[in-house]
């Protein structure tokens, strides 16, 4: 599936997520965003820059909680401002891996464990964790 932004066609899935997560850039935030309905301001800018950031510092798209309490704001507010889910459609716009479907396996054994670290990222996954540790969801991990 193609989606056409200023004369660039740009490859998403069947949600509009970038294929291709190098292709991302802030100009084409807008025009991902236009798609959804939803006109960018810097409040919603700011956000993405920082879900952007954290995903770079930690290898994972920051939990809600997390990163609302990283921001400083309420759950509630977030979902104020995205009312389709605020980490799907910062990720979507933010071109981060989409979140997929929790784990309900409280003692899931298909990731690797180390001691101290509920999760490691291993080469083949990108791992993205949820609210509470006991619960996850990944997806495979990009090939170039």
């Amino acid at each position: 599936m193609g989606l056409q932004v200023e004369k660039l066609e740009l490859e998403v899935d069947g949600d509009g997520f970038l294929l291709d997560r190098d292709v991302w850039s802030e100009e084409l935030v807008p025009q991902l965003a236009a798609n959804d309905g939803v006109e960018i301001n810097d409040q919603i800018m700011h956000y993405i820059n920082e879900a952007r950031r954290m995903y770079e510092e930690d290898g994972v798209v920051p939990p809600l909680r997390k990163f609302a309490k990283a921001m400083d704001v309420t759950t509630n507010d977030l979902y104020a401002i995205f009312k389709k889910g605020p980490m799907k459609l910062i990720c979507k716009w933010g071109g981060l891996p989409k979140l997929l479907a929790a784990c309900n396996t409280r003692d899931c054994t298909s990731l690797p464990k180390t001691p101290g670290r509920p999760f490691q990222r291993g080469p083949d996954t990108t791992l993205s964790a949820c609210a509470r540790v006991s619960r996850h969801s990944f997806q495979p991990a990009r090939t170039t």
